[in-house]
């Protein structure tokens, strides 16, 4: 359950820029320990795992909680109706749009 960790690195080295240029972070998983481990044991804010399995110099970066799914939570309001993906993407090209953001970081855990 570690998938956003591995690809949220390749995303942000392709578009140019990096986890403290974000100005939303989005990380949904099906339970809220998926994405506090990602943050905090496996990957992001850990240089160790950069080095040993991402093959990175250094960590990819500290999240910024007061950006981290700042507006809503995907399970809750997606998941009963089995739209969370078209609810989370919809939302944040709003917002994309409303706020003038540049970029935003999305990732999804699943099973």
């Amino acid at each position: 359950m570690t998938d956003s960790v591995l690809v949220e690195p390749i995303g942000l080295d392709r578009a140019g820029t990096m986890l403290a240029k974000m100005m939303l972070i989005d990380m949904h998983g099906a339970f809220s320990g998926q994405v506090l481990s990602n943050i905090n044991i496996k990957g992001l804010a850990s240089e160790s795992y950069a080095n040993i399995v991402l093959n990175r110099n250094q960590a990819v970066g500290e999240v910024n909680y007061a950006i981290l799914n700042a507006n809503d939570g995907s399970v809750a309001y997606g998941h009963p109706f089995g739209v969370t993906g078209e609810r989370v993407i919809s939302r944040r090209l709003y917002e994309l749009q409303q706020q003038h953001m540049p970029l935003v970081v999305l990732a999804w855990q699943w099973f």
